[in-house]
């Protein structure tokens, strides 16, 4: 049974503001039915349906519904209905908070994929069904733990990978893991022939176009369907491009 936060001492309740982020209230405010539940401000929250943040030289910009720009103001807190897109970030740029109910996409592009990144990304909002994750376009593709993805987003159930190379082909989850991923899309370029049947050894049994590949193979897709422990797939797309 929920506790009834809004019968706690008014002074309390000036305390959950204080420790509170801007998400933290709204919820607080939705939840309780009364934007007096953490007084002595009232939380506000703009809804959108497009909404990017990108970093621009030393400073990051946010896009609203694909027309209007302004700065990124930590205090101010968006609800985004339909897709949202992190653009040149790093760790230390993932400080915002946006609310969403029925988000439709989230894009992270142009980025380092280390674990912490990953991870600090998966706060940013809840509830992402669409993922989709862009490297940074260089030659040889940086390493992306697929584990992290699906503990960062563990309600992801489409999942696009483009120019990054998962550190192994099977993510490595613990018993009590689940992952929720029906379809996993990747787009592979620059992988030579070893890294390409050190993938294969780890589980893949489909014919992965390499350098070696006929010119007309370049760009084929082989569809496989992949059943494990604690994972299911009811699509796999490998696209070479090598």
């Amino acid at each position: 049974m929920p506790y009834p936060i809004a019968k706690l001492p008014y002074g309390l309740r000036c305390r959950f503001t204080e420790l509170a982020t801007p998400a933290e209230r709204y919820y607080f405010q939705v939840a309780a039915g009364s934007k007096d539940v953490c007084p002595p401000q009232l939380q506000p929250v703009e809804f959108v349906n497009y909404l990017t943040f990108t970093r621009i030289d030393s400073a990051l910009e946010v896009t609203v519904d694909v027309l209007s720009k302004e700065p990124f103001d930590n205090d101010k807190l968006f609800h985004c209905n339909r897709d949202l897109i992190l653009h040149k970030l790093n760790e230390t740029d993932l400080t915002m908070e946006v609310v969403t109910s029925r988000l439709q996409c989230l894009y992270i592009s142009y980025f380092n994929p280390t674990p912490a990144f990953i991870q600090k990304a998966g706060n940013v909002t809840r509830n992402v069904k669409f993922l989709s994750m862009v490297g940074m376009g260089s030659v040889a593709p940086k390493s992306i733990c697929l584990s992290t993805v699906f503990t960062a987003f563990p309600d992801v159930e489409i999942l696009k990978i483009d120019k990054l190379l998962p550190t192994s082909w099977m993510p490595k989850l613990e018993l009590h893991q689940t992952t929720k991923l029906q379809t996993l899309d990747m787009n592979i370029r620059n992988v030579d022939a070893f890294i390409v049947r050190r993938m294969l050894a780890a589980g893949y049994s489909g014919n992965f176009p390499t350098k070696n590949s006929k010119k007309g193979d370049q760009n084929s897709r082989t569809k496989r369907m992949k059943k494990t422990k604690g994972i299911s797939f009811d699509e796999v797309w490998l696209i070479g491009a090598a």
